[in-house]
């Protein structure tokens, strides 16, 4: 993730993001089980806040984001995984699109904290 800047969800997912293994353990429940790490990592923010979320404040986080990480992050990831061996300028600039992208769900997720 990186860039450390918004709400306070956003700054406890760069830090939480960064600790030792939390990256590639992420990715893999992404990758292969189809986690939204955003609202992994939204679960587990709350948690540490002392919240303990319902199935249907899960439901409702899925509902609010779904059509935006859809429609726009996993393309978006897509074609930064497509754009690895092109040019290092596009891969960096649809890697910060994709970034900023992320950013904007985590938005939404805090919006419903």
């Amino acid at each position: 993730m990186s860039k450390v800047r918004g709400n306070a969800f956003w700054q406890w997912s760069n830090n939480a993001y960064e600790m030792p293994g939390a990256k590639n353990r992420l990715i893999y429940m992404q990758d292969d089980f189809g986690f939204d790490v955003n609202i992994t990592l939204w679960c587990c923010w709350r948690a540490s806040e002392g919240e303990t979320l319902s199935k249907d404040a899960l439901k409702e986080a899925d509902k609010a984001v779904s059509d935006w990480s859809e429609g726009v992050i996993e393309p978006l990831r897509e074609a930064r995984r497509n754009a690895k061996d092109g040019p290092p300028e596009l891969y960096e600039q649809i890697k910060a699109a994709e970034l900023e992208a992320e950013h904007r769900e985590q938005d939404i997720l805090y919006g419903l904290s």
